[in-house]
Protein backbone atom coordinates (compact mmCIF):
# COMPACT_ATOMS: atom_id res chain seq x y z
CA UNK A 1 0.00 0.00 0.00
CA UNK A 2 0.81 3.62 -0.66
CA UNK A 3 1.75 5.83 2.41
CA UNK A 4 1.11 9.15 2.76
CA UNK A 5 2.10 12.27 4.83
CA UNK A 6 -0.03 14.40 6.93
CA UNK A 7 0.49 17.18 4.71
CA UNK A 8 -0.33 14.74 1.38
CA UNK A 9 -3.55 14.38 3.46
CA UNK A 10 -4.94 17.54 4.42
CA UNK A 11 -4.71 18.72 0.73
CA UNK A 12 -7.82 16.38 0.28
CA UNK A 13 -10.77 18.63 3.29
CA UNK A 14 -13.46 19.19 0.37
CA UNK A 15 -16.61 17.44 -0.28
CA UNK A 16 -15.72 16.24 -3.42
CA UNK A 17 -12.45 15.30 -2.40
CA UNK A 18 -12.16 14.01 1.46
CA UNK A 19 -9.63 11.78 2.88
CA UNK A 20 -8.89 11.33 6.88
CA UNK A 21 -6.66 9.43 8.73
CA UNK A 22 -8.22 6.30 11.58
CA UNK A 23 -5.66 4.22 13.40
CA UNK A 24 -2.32 5.36 10.85
CA UNK A 25 -4.75 4.29 7.84
CA UNK A 26 -5.75 6.47 4.96
CA UNK A 27 -9.18 6.50 3.82
CA UNK A 28 -10.94 8.53 1.10
CA UNK A 29 -14.23 8.96 1.97
CA UNK A 30 -15.87 11.00 -0.10
CA UNK A 31 -18.48 8.74 -1.49
CA UNK A 32 -19.56 7.88 2.17
CA UNK A 33 -20.14 11.32 2.95
CA UNK A 34 -23.69 11.11 1.94
CA UNK A 35 -24.60 8.00 2.95
CA UNK A 36 -22.98 8.77 6.57
CA UNK A 37 -25.94 7.88 9.18
CA UNK A 38 -24.41 10.79 11.34
CA UNK A 39 -24.67 13.36 8.47
CA UNK A 40 -22.14 16.56 7.92
CA UNK A 41 -20.60 15.46 11.62
CA UNK A 42 -18.19 13.01 9.64
CA UNK A 43 -16.91 15.96 7.48
CA UNK A 44 -14.89 16.99 10.97
CA UNK A 45 -12.46 14.48 10.63
CA UNK A 46 -11.62 15.79 6.45
CA UNK A 47 -7.92 16.28 5.48
CA UNK A 48 -7.11 15.01 9.45
CA UNK A 49 -6.79 12.59 12.14
CA UNK A 50 -10.15 11.45 13.68
CA UNK A 51 -9.04 8.15 15.73
CA UNK A 52 -9.87 9.58 19.04
CA UNK A 53 -13.72 11.09 17.06
CA UNK A 54 -14.21 7.54 15.50
CA UNK A 55 -13.47 5.57 18.43
CA UNK A 56 -15.70 7.69 20.96
CA UNK A 57 -18.81 7.81 18.23
CA UNK A 58 -18.98 4.50 17.01
CA UNK A 59 -20.03 0.87 19.07
CA UNK A 60 -17.76 -2.24 19.57
CA UNK A 61 -19.90 -3.98 16.84
CA UNK A 62 -19.19 -2.06 14.18
CA UNK A 63 -17.24 -4.15 11.87
CA UNK A 64 -14.06 -2.13 10.52
CA UNK A 65 -13.30 -4.33 7.61
CA UNK A 66 -16.27 -2.10 6.31
CA UNK A 67 -13.63 0.63 6.00
CA UNK A 68 -11.63 -1.33 4.11
CA UNK A 69 -13.02 -0.29 0.73
CA UNK A 70 -12.34 3.37 1.28
CA UNK A 71 -8.96 2.54 2.36
CA UNK A 72 -6.10 3.90 0.09
CA UNK A 73 -3.00 3.74 2.12
CA UNK A 74 -1.25 4.38 5.44
CA UNK A 75 0.55 7.15 7.24
CA UNK A 76 3.80 7.22 6.73
CA UNK A 77 5.53 6.07 9.96
CA UNK A 78 7.05 9.35 10.84
CA UNK A 79 4.16 10.77 10.78
CA UNK A 80 2.32 8.80 13.11
CA UNK A 81 1.26 10.38 16.25
CA UNK A 82 2.43 7.35 19.07
CA UNK A 83 0.87 9.53 22.13
CA UNK A 84 -2.29 7.51 22.09
CA UNK A 85 -3.16 3.78 22.56
CA UNK A 86 -6.99 2.68 21.37
CA UNK A 87 -7.08 -0.62 20.73
CA UNK A 88 -6.24 -1.28 24.77
CA UNK A 89 -8.04 -3.92 26.83
CA UNK A 90 -9.34 -1.37 28.90
CA UNK A 91 -11.01 0.44 26.48
CA UNK A 92 -12.35 -2.77 24.32
CA UNK A 93 -14.19 -3.95 27.66
CA UNK A 94 -15.53 -0.46 28.61
CA UNK A 95 -16.85 0.18 25.50
CA UNK A 96 -18.32 -3.76 25.15
CA UNK A 97 -20.09 -2.97 28.28
CA UNK A 98 -21.62 -0.02 27.80
CA UNK A 99 -22.75 -0.75 24.42
CA UNK A 100 -24.17 -3.81 25.49
CA UNK A 101 -25.87 -2.67 28.01
CA UNK A 102 -28.33 -0.23 25.79
CA UNK A 103 -28.56 -3.29 22.87
CA UNK A 104 -29.30 -5.74 25.34
CA UNK A 105 -32.08 -3.18 27.38
CA UNK A 106 -33.17 -1.90 23.98
CA UNK A 107 -32.51 1.46 25.12
CA UNK A 108 -31.58 4.57 22.54
CA UNK A 109 -28.88 6.68 23.00
CA UNK A 110 -30.79 9.37 21.33
CA UNK A 111 -34.17 10.63 20.80
CA UNK A 112 -34.92 10.74 24.53
CA UNK A 113 -38.47 12.52 25.70
CA UNK A 114 -36.49 13.75 28.24
CA UNK A 115 -33.91 15.61 26.40
CA UNK A 116 -37.05 17.13 24.33
CA UNK A 117 -39.09 18.07 26.69
CA UNK A 118 -35.96 20.06 28.78
CA UNK A 119 -35.23 21.76 25.47
CA UNK A 120 -38.96 22.85 24.48
CA UNK A 121 -39.32 24.40 28.44
CA UNK A 122 -35.89 25.71 28.49
CA UNK A 123 -36.12 27.67 25.11
CA UNK A 124 -40.01 28.71 25.51
CA UNK A 125 -39.26 30.17 28.53
CA UNK A 126 -35.93 32.42 26.82
CA UNK A 127 -38.64 33.48 24.47
CA UNK A 128 -41.47 34.27 26.61
CA UNK A 129 -38.94 35.84 28.75
CA UNK A 130 -37.73 37.93 26.46
CA UNK A 131 -40.87 38.92 24.57
CA UNK A 132 -42.45 40.03 27.77
CA UNK A 133 -39.57 41.96 28.87
CA UNK A 134 -39.87 44.07 25.63
CA UNK A 135 -43.37 44.46 25.63
CA UNK A 136 -43.50 45.17 29.54
CA UNK A 137 -40.25 47.31 29.39
CA UNK A 138 -38.94 45.49 32.29
CA UNK A 139 -35.02 44.90 32.11
CA UNK A 140 -35.94 41.87 35.27
CA UNK A 141 -37.65 39.98 32.83
CA UNK A 142 -34.97 40.32 30.18
CA UNK A 143 -32.49 39.33 32.70
CA UNK A 144 -34.25 35.86 33.37
CA UNK A 145 -34.45 35.62 29.74
CA UNK A 146 -30.33 36.15 29.95
CA UNK A 147 -30.19 33.31 32.27
CA UNK A 148 -31.80 31.20 31.06
CA UNK A 149 -30.71 32.00 27.67
CA UNK A 150 -26.99 29.73 28.01
CA UNK A 151 -28.66 27.23 29.91
CA UNK A 152 -30.47 26.56 26.60
CA UNK A 153 -26.87 26.74 24.53
CA UNK A 154 -25.38 23.68 27.30
CA UNK A 155 -28.00 21.86 27.66
CA UNK A 156 -29.34 21.86 24.20
CA UNK A 157 -27.16 22.37 21.35
CA UNK A 158 -24.32 20.84 22.94
CA UNK A 159 -26.10 17.46 22.06
CA UNK A 160 -26.54 18.28 19.11
CA UNK A 161 -23.10 19.23 18.17
CA UNK A 162 -22.07 16.20 19.10
CA UNK A 163 -25.03 14.38 17.12
CA UNK A 164 -25.94 13.15 20.70
CA UNK A 165 -29.78 14.54 20.67
CA UNK A 166 -31.15 12.28 17.61
CA UNK A 167 -30.59 9.86 15.26
CA UNK A 168 -32.00 12.03 12.73
CA UNK A 169 -29.14 14.92 11.45
CA UNK A 170 -31.73 17.19 10.83
CA UNK A 171 -32.53 17.47 14.43
CA UNK A 172 -28.87 17.27 15.68
CA UNK A 173 -28.20 20.16 13.57
CA UNK A 174 -31.48 22.33 14.68
CA UNK A 175 -30.45 21.76 18.06
CA UNK A 176 -26.86 22.40 17.25
CA UNK A 177 -27.16 25.57 15.54
CA UNK A 178 -28.52 27.14 19.12
CA UNK A 179 -25.00 28.15 19.63
CA UNK A 180 -25.37 30.26 16.86
CA UNK A 181 -28.37 31.57 17.83
CA UNK A 182 -26.54 32.70 21.01
CA UNK A 183 -24.09 34.69 19.51
CA UNK A 184 -21.43 31.97 19.17
CA UNK A 185 -20.52 29.80 15.71
CA UNK A 186 -21.41 26.18 15.81
CA UNK A 187 -18.94 25.36 12.73
CA UNK A 188 -16.15 27.15 14.79
CA UNK A 189 -17.18 25.40 17.87
CA UNK A 190 -16.67 22.14 15.89
CA UNK A 191 -13.35 22.81 15.45
CA UNK A 192 -12.73 24.05 18.94
CA UNK A 193 -14.31 22.12 20.95
CA UNK A 194 -14.96 18.25 18.82
CA UNK A 195 -11.44 18.84 17.38
CA UNK A 196 -9.52 20.10 19.47
CA UNK A 197 -10.60 19.63 23.17
CA UNK A 198 -12.03 15.96 23.08
CA UNK A 199 -9.79 14.58 21.12
CA UNK A 200 -6.91 15.80 23.03
CA UNK A 201 -7.93 16.74 26.45
CA UNK A 202 -5.58 18.64 28.82
CA UNK A 203 -2.68 19.21 26.58
CA UNK A 204 -1.08 21.62 24.63
CA UNK A 205 -3.51 20.86 21.63
CA UNK A 206 -5.96 21.53 23.70
CA UNK A 207 -8.23 24.79 23.79
CA UNK A 208 -9.35 24.92 26.73
CA UNK A 209 -5.97 23.93 28.17
CA UNK A 210 -4.07 27.01 26.78
CA UNK A 211 -7.06 29.80 26.08
CA UNK A 212 -6.47 33.03 28.36
CA UNK A 213 -2.78 33.03 27.97
CA UNK A 214 -1.00 35.12 28.63
CA UNK A 215 -3.63 36.91 31.20
CA UNK A 216 -4.42 33.81 33.17
CA UNK A 217 -2.23 30.67 33.18
CA UNK A 218 -5.57 27.91 33.56
CA UNK A 219 -3.15 24.96 33.14
CA UNK A 220 0.39 23.93 33.60
CA UNK A 221 0.82 23.91 30.19
CA UNK A 222 0.93 28.08 30.09
CA UNK A 223 3.99 29.85 30.76
CA UNK A 224 4.13 31.76 34.40
CA UNK A 225 3.95 34.92 34.73
CA UNK A 226 4.30 37.46 37.66
CA UNK A 227 1.01 38.83 37.44
CA UNK A 228 -0.40 35.39 37.74
CA UNK A 229 -0.14 34.97 41.38
CA UNK A 230 -3.13 37.29 41.25
CA UNK A 231 -5.20 35.56 38.99
CA UNK A 232 -7.41 33.82 41.60
CA UNK A 233 -8.54 37.27 42.25
CA UNK A 234 -8.94 38.95 38.96
CA UNK A 235 -10.02 36.21 36.33
CA UNK A 236 -14.06 36.63 37.72
CA UNK A 237 -13.91 39.38 36.17
CA UNK A 238 -12.00 38.28 32.94
CA UNK A 239 -14.69 35.56 32.53
CA UNK A 240 -17.30 38.32 32.16
CA UNK A 241 -15.98 38.83 28.57
CA UNK A 242 -15.93 34.95 27.53
CA UNK A 243 -19.03 35.71 24.92
CA UNK A 244 -17.94 39.19 23.43
CA UNK A 245 -14.40 37.57 22.55
CA UNK A 246 -16.17 34.19 21.08
CA UNK A 247 -18.43 36.23 19.01
CA UNK A 248 -16.25 38.40 17.18
CA UNK A 249 -13.52 35.79 17.91
CA UNK A 250 -15.07 34.07 15.23
CA UNK A 251 -15.09 36.27 12.45
CA UNK A 252 -11.22 36.56 12.68
CA UNK A 253 -11.15 32.19 12.36
CA UNK A 254 -13.58 32.04 9.66
CA UNK A 255 -12.12 34.69 7.51
CA UNK A 256 -8.38 33.84 8.02
CA UNK A 257 -10.00 29.58 7.70
CA UNK A 258 -7.32 29.19 10.98
CA UNK A 259 -8.00 27.51 14.24
CA UNK A 260 -5.02 27.53 16.65
CA UNK A 261 -2.78 26.79 13.95
CA UNK A 262 -4.46 24.38 11.69
CA UNK A 263 -6.57 24.75 8.85
CA UNK A 264 -10.82 24.70 9.23
CA UNK A 265 -12.19 22.28 6.92
CA UNK A 266 -13.84 24.34 4.14
CA UNK A 267 -17.47 24.81 5.71
CA UNK A 268 -20.55 23.90 3.33
CA UNK A 269 -23.05 26.04 1.68
CA UNK A 270 -25.73 25.73 4.41
CA UNK A 271 -22.41 26.19 7.39
CA UNK A 272 -21.90 29.31 5.92
CA UNK A 273 -25.63 30.64 5.98
CA UNK A 274 -26.19 29.91 9.53
CA UNK A 275 -22.72 31.23 10.87
CA UNK A 276 -24.04 34.44 9.14
CA UNK A 277 -27.75 34.28 10.20
CA UNK A 278 -26.47 33.34 13.84
CA UNK A 279 -24.48 36.59 13.85
CA UNK A 280 -26.96 38.64 12.86
CA UNK A 281 -29.65 36.78 14.61
CA UNK A 282 -27.72 37.62 17.75
CA UNK A 283 -27.14 41.09 17.07
CA UNK A 284 -30.60 41.83 16.24
CA UNK A 285 -32.24 40.44 19.69
CA UNK A 286 -29.49 41.59 21.85
CA UNK A 287 -28.44 44.89 20.56
CA UNK A 288 -30.70 46.05 17.39
CA UNK A 289 -34.49 45.53 18.87
CA UNK A 290 -33.86 47.02 22.24
CA UNK A 291 -32.36 49.85 20.58
CA UNK A 292 -34.94 50.81 18.00
CA UNK A 293 -37.13 50.07 21.27
CA UNK A 294 -35.54 51.88 23.86
CA UNK A 295 -32.60 53.61 22.50
CA UNK A 296 -29.08 53.19 21.63
CA UNK A 297 -28.02 53.57 25.36
CA UNK A 298 -30.45 50.01 26.56
CA UNK A 299 -29.66 48.31 23.25
CA UNK A 300 -26.22 48.42 24.84
CA UNK A 301 -27.41 47.67 28.63
CA UNK A 302 -29.37 44.31 26.87
CA UNK A 303 -25.97 43.50 24.53
CA UNK A 304 -24.16 43.30 27.89
CA UNK A 305 -26.89 41.97 29.87
CA UNK A 306 -26.58 38.69 27.10
CA UNK A 307 -23.00 38.28 26.98
CA UNK A 308 -22.18 38.47 30.57
CA UNK A 309 -24.78 36.28 31.59
CA UNK A 310 -23.65 33.68 28.53
CA UNK A 311 -20.13 34.53 29.70
CA UNK A 312 -20.21 33.54 33.05
CA UNK A 313 -22.66 30.31 32.22
CA UNK A 314 -20.41 29.02 30.33
CA UNK A 315 -17.27 29.95 32.54
CA UNK A 316 -18.80 28.48 35.36
CA UNK A 317 -19.54 25.00 33.72
CA UNK A 318 -16.91 24.80 31.31
CA UNK A 319 -13.46 25.19 34.16
CA UNK A 320 -15.19 23.03 36.39
CA UNK A 321 -14.32 19.51 34.91
CA UNK A 322 -10.94 19.94 33.81
CA UNK A 323 -9.49 22.81 35.72
CA UNK A 324 -9.40 21.31 39.07
CA UNK A 325 -6.63 20.18 41.78
CA UNK A 326 -8.15 16.74 40.67
CA UNK A 327 -7.50 15.91 37.20
CA UNK A 328 -3.70 14.96 35.34
CA UNK A 329 -1.96 16.85 33.38
CA UNK A 330 -0.29 14.76 30.78
CA UNK A 331 3.72 15.48 30.55
CA UNK A 332 4.96 16.04 27.22
CA UNK A 333 5.30 13.41 24.75
CA UNK A 334 8.58 12.29 25.24
CA UNK A 335 7.64 11.70 28.97
CA UNK A 336 4.17 10.17 28.77
CA UNK A 337 4.12 7.13 30.22
CA UNK A 338 0.52 6.57 30.00
CA UNK A 339 -1.18 5.84 26.31
CA UNK A 340 -4.39 4.23 27.17
CA UNK A 341 -6.57 7.06 25.16
CA UNK A 342 -9.45 5.75 27.26
CA UNK A 343 -7.87 5.81 30.93
CA UNK A 344 -6.31 9.58 29.88
CA UNK A 345 -9.61 10.85 29.11
CA UNK A 346 -10.94 9.59 32.59
CA UNK A 347 -7.59 10.81 34.17
CA UNK A 348 -8.09 14.00 32.68
CA UNK A 349 -11.71 15.29 33.85
CA UNK A 350 -13.58 14.92 36.94
CA UNK A 351 -17.06 14.64 37.45
CA UNK A 352 -19.28 16.43 39.80
CA UNK A 353 -22.87 15.87 42.16
CA UNK A 354 -23.40 12.74 40.50
CA UNK A 355 -26.71 11.50 41.28
CA UNK A 356 -28.03 15.03 41.24
CA UNK A 357 -31.40 15.62 39.07
CA UNK A 358 -30.69 19.72 39.79
CA UNK A 359 -27.01 19.43 38.94
CA UNK A 360 -27.41 16.96 35.80
CA UNK A 361 -30.50 19.43 34.59
CA UNK A 362 -28.68 22.46 35.00
CA UNK A 363 -25.19 21.21 33.46
CA UNK A 364 -26.98 19.39 30.23
CA UNK A 365 -25.32 16.39 31.86
CA UNK A 366 -21.95 18.00 32.44
CA UNK A 367 -21.41 16.72 36.03
CA UNK A 368 -20.87 13.50 34.29
CA UNK A 369 -17.83 14.73 32.18
CA UNK A 370 -15.85 11.21 32.14
CA UNK A 371 -19.05 9.66 30.39
CA UNK A 372 -19.22 12.40 28.17
CA UNK A 373 -15.72 12.28 27.06
CA UNK A 374 -15.92 8.64 26.29
CA UNK A 375 -19.27 8.41 24.66
CA UNK A 376 -20.36 11.98 23.32
CA UNK A 377 -22.37 10.68 20.96
CA UNK A 378 -24.97 9.39 24.06
CA UNK A 379 -27.72 12.02 24.80
CA UNK A 380 -26.53 13.62 28.01
CA UNK A 381 -29.59 12.54 30.21
CA UNK A 382 -28.35 8.56 29.94
CA UNK A 383 -24.66 9.38 31.24
CA UNK A 384 -26.43 8.32 35.51
CA UNK A 385 -26.75 4.83 34.07
CA UNK A 386 -23.57 4.99 32.00
CA UNK A 387 -21.56 6.31 34.71
CA UNK A 388 -21.78 3.11 37.44
CA UNK A 389 -20.43 1.25 34.52
CA UNK A 390 -17.36 3.64 33.89
CA UNK A 391 -16.67 3.47 37.59
CA UNK A 392 -17.10 -0.07 38.20
CA UNK A 393 -14.94 -1.00 35.21
CA UNK A 394 -12.33 1.45 36.59
CA UNK A 395 -12.64 -0.35 39.92
CA UNK A 396 -11.40 -3.66 38.38
CA UNK A 397 -8.59 -2.01 36.02
CA UNK A 398 -7.03 0.80 38.82
CA UNK A 399 -7.81 3.82 37.28
CA UNK A 400 -9.16 6.97 39.22
CA UNK A 401 -12.18 8.06 38.83
CA UNK A 402 -12.54 11.57 39.90
CA UNK A 403 -15.83 12.40 41.42
CA UNK A 404 -16.20 15.53 43.20
CA UNK A 405 -19.37 15.44 45.97
CA UNK A 406 -21.05 19.15 44.81
CA UNK A 407 -20.94 21.77 42.69
CA UNK A 408 -19.62 23.89 45.17
CA UNK A 409 -16.89 22.08 46.17
CA UNK A 410 -15.96 21.41 42.22
CA UNK A 411 -15.84 25.04 41.95
CA UNK A 412 -13.99 26.33 44.99
CA UNK A 413 -11.69 23.40 43.44
CA UNK A 414 -11.28 25.47 40.53
CA UNK A 415 -10.63 28.56 42.66
CA UNK A 416 -7.71 27.07 44.39
CA UNK A 417 -6.43 25.96 41.15
CA UNK A 418 -6.17 29.06 39.69
CA UNK A 419 -4.45 29.94 43.16
CA UNK A 420 -1.69 27.22 43.16
CA UNK A 421 -0.92 27.87 39.27
CA UNK A 422 -0.16 31.34 40.06
CA UNK A 423 1.63 30.76 42.98
CA UNK A 424 3.54 27.53 42.52
CA UNK A 425 5.85 27.52 45.27
CA UNK A 426 2.94 27.41 47.33
CA UNK A 427 0.36 25.49 48.46
CA UNK A 428 -3.08 26.23 46.99
CA UNK A 429 -5.25 25.88 50.04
Amino acid sequence: LREYSREEVSNHRTSDDCWTIIHDNVYDITSWLPLHPGGDLIRQGAGIECTAMFESSHPPFVNEKFLEKYKIGELKKEDRDTTYEYKTEFWTVLKSRVWNHFKKNKISRHDCMEYYLKAFCLFSLFVTFYLLGLYFESYKLTLIAAIFGPLCAICIMHDGQHGAASKYPLINATTGWLIDFFGSSGFIWKHEHNLGHHQYTNTDVDPDAVSGAPFVRLSPLIPLKWYHKYQHFYIWVLYSVIMIRWYFADFYHYFANDFNGSKLYPPSKSEKILFWLGKLTYFCYTFLIPSILFGVGWGIVYYLTFAIAASYSFAFQFTVNHLTPEVYWPPSKTLQVEKDWAKLQIMTSSNYAEGSFIATLFSGGLNYQIEHHLFPTFCHVRYSEVCPIVKQTCKEFNVPHNSIPSYWDAISGHYYQLKALGNPLTKGK
